[in-house]
């Protein structure tokens, strides 16, 4: 299935997107991500669908801030401690669901995991919804990850399915992917290494 996907450098847009159901690739403080409303069962299945994914591969989100995340997940004191010292930014914190329920389609194991990011245009975009949304690398699974719009569009084009938007960034400094941790019996397990230590 091939869409008719255009492409902005106005953050609206995608917002307007994301409220509709759509499915976005937006820039990053790391790469290029593609993403939608993480509540939204068909749009996560699109971009299972796009991106070539297993199924049972955890998807990481991105909320507003603190407030939002515990809607969504149960933080720990040490949990909250730890994403109070390092949000916004990279660190990805894998914690058990909240009482508010995301897309059915999420593998998530009854765990989830969240960030707030720095980037100023996700900031901005996330300051209009009131929804988490997925946030996972745009690009085909296993395919390098995506640090001009125009690689993004080439891997998706290639593979014959695309989102409904391409939000034109720039060109993004190549970064270390965001850390992944989850505190296990009051330890910091680290899933994958980021750009920074704790």
């Amino acid at each position: 299935m091939k869409m008719n996907a255009r492409t902005t450098s106005n953050y609206k847009d995608a917002v307007e997107v994301l409220k509709n159901g759509g499915v976005i690739v937006f820039p990053t403080e790391t790469c290029y991500g593609i993403g939608c409303d993480a509540r939204n069962s068909e749009a996560v299945k699109r971009i299972k669908e796009i991106k070539q994914r297993p199924g049972d591969m955890l998807i990481r989100l991105i909320v507003k801030d603190l407030e939002v995340a515990e809607e969504y997940g149960s933080f720990s004191d040490m949990a909250r401690d730890l994403v109070k010292r390092h949000w916004p930014g990279p660190l990805t914190v894998v914690v058990p669901e909240g009482k508010k329920k995301l897309s059915s389609e999420l593998a998530q194991n009854g765990t989830v995991g969240m960030r707030v990011s720095s980037d100023e245009v996700v900031s901005k975009i996330m300051a209009e919804v009131d929804f988490p949304i997925v946030a996972t690398s745009a690009n085909i699974h296993d395919e390098p990850s995506a640090y001009r719009v125009e690689d993004a569009v080439a891997q998706f084009k290639k593979a014959g399915m695309e989102p409904d938007l391409y939000l034109d960034g720039g060109e993004l400094e190549p970064t270390p992917p965001s850390m992944i941790i989850e505190i296990v019996d009051g330890e910091v397990v680290v899933h994958r290494q980021g750009s920074f230590k704790l």
